[in-house]
């Protein structure tokens, strides 16, 4: 069982990792080797980091109870722009995205 909810500060650089090695399974070999070292510079940016800790950079996460785990992380940025939405390739297709996404979206809305 997944529960989706916003990352706490100690959750962050799991979920940051999960990201990552997510984007290189799935995503990385359709990229520049300019385009992959840019993306690995944003998501272990400190500077982001710092705004995630400071509450202007939200990140929802899907964590797994059963494992204790993170299992999927969605992020926007300036309440316009989606910048991350990834899920560990053991969860693909249980619909995590989608509840991350709608999670995302409430909190627009409001």
């Amino acid at each position: 069982m997944y529960e989706i909810r916003w990352a706490n500060n100690d959750e962050w650089s799991e979920a940051m990792m999960m990201c990552w090695n997510t984007f290189l399974k799935f995503e990385g070999q359709t990229y520049s080797e300019e385009g992959v070292k840019n993306f690995f510079e944003f998501v272990f940016d400190p500077k982001i980091r710092a705004a995630f800790e400071r509450g202007t950079y939200q990140l929802m996460i899907a964590y797994d109870t059963s494992v204790y785990k993170v299992v999927g992380a969605g992020s926007i940025r300036n309440r316009n722009h989606l910048s991350l939405l990834f899920v560990d390739e053991e969860y693909h297709m249980q619909g995590i995205g989608r509840g991350i996404l709608d999670g995302l979206c409430r909190y627009l809305r409001d």
